[in-house]
């Protein structure tokens, strides 16, 4: 079994993974398409602070300012961000991360949401040579919060997170990761001693439903060049550890894609019911072919949950 170990910093409690990577099982498969995101040509203007709040608001415009009514929309629930502060485009600007490429993932989760999730078979050398970095995860970080806004690494990430999820999409998720939003996030990172330069390797975005007695995944990311190394994997395999220490809680659910399916079944998940537009949950935007799964968690004697499920 591999070793971890949890410590204390000033950004609060951090996992750190170190060899998980090498006992993971291959993954498979995330989900169906849609238009890439092309905010990348109004970058510029938001990024000067040109545009005006309503053009601000606009979902994408690409370079021909054509758009494709057929295409899906954008999962819903999170607005797009705002222009950045003055120190987050400093942060871009110095960071080799973001400075190198305005681009975290060039396709959308509309697009290729398996790449999207990392949920394909890991690369065994890239496995490997990831072996080697030091890989932290960051629980349930407050991206709201003065005290991460003001540690230079978290705000980097933070610039990170919010690049990747648009990108991937079309949104900010960090706008709805608050107390009053009720989503909560988790990063997997890699140099926190590295100021500015610490780099994101995944993230995924949870909520916990006391009263369906589950904590509901609703996103999950991993950048383009982090990927096939099981990132994904190990944020999904992290929630159902984090799942097992509340005690009001019996299982983990999330939406499926057709194509996702074996994968969730490789990690303990069991298909309960095809969704439709009738019972998708207000806060998530109905995808064809979605199937609700869930992962019972099970607890140590006199913590297991009353297994109460989610209904059609």
């Amino acid at each position: 079994r591999p070793k971890t170990r949890i410590f204390a910093c000033e950004r609060g409690p951090v996992l750190e993974v170190a060899t998980l990577l090498s006992v993971m099982a291959p993954v498979e498969a995330l989900g169906p398409s849609s238009p890439v995101s092309k905010r990348r040509a109004l970058e510029g203007a938001l990024f000067s602070g040109g545009l005006s709040p309503k053009l601000k608001r606009l979902p994408s415009l690409s370079e021909d300012l054509s758009t494709d009514a057929s295409s899906p929309s954008p999962r819903k629930g999170f607005p797009l961000s705002p222009s950045p502060s003055p120190t987050r485009r400093l942060l871009r600007k110095s960071s080799s991360v973001l400075s190198s490429c305005s681009v975290l993932s060039t396709k959308s989760w509309f697009e290729d949401g398996v790449a999207v999730e990392d949920a394909v078979p890991a690369d065994k050398e890239l496995v490997k040579k990831s072996l080697a970095v030091e890989l932290v995860v960051l629980a349930d970080v407050k991206p709201h919060s003065k005290e991460v806004q003001s540690d230079v690494a978290m705000a980097a990430l933070l610039e990170q997170v919010r690049v990747l999820s648009e990108d991937c999409f079309q949104d900010n998720c960090l706008l709805g990761c608050s107390k009053r939003g009720g989503w909560r996030i988790t990063l997997l990172a890699s140099g926190m001693d590295c100021g500015e330069d610490a780099v994101l390797l995944a993230f995924i975005v949870y909520r916990v439903k006391p009263d369906a007695q589950c904590v509901s995944i609703s996103k999950l990311a991993v950048p383009e060049g982090h990927r096939r190394r099981g990132y994904g994997q190990i944020l999904i395999q992290w929630v159902v550890q984090y799942a097992q220490g509340l005690s009001d809680i019996s299982h983990v659910g999330l939406s499926s894609l057709a194509e996702a399916i074996k994968f969730y079944q490789r990690l303990g998940f069991k298909k309960i019911f095809d969704l439709t537009p009738k019972n998708v949950d207000d806060d998530e935007e109905f995808f064809p072919g979605q199937v609700y799964m869930e992962l019972k968690v099970w607890k140590a004697r006199g913590r297991r949950g009353t297994g109460a499920r989610r209904t059609k």
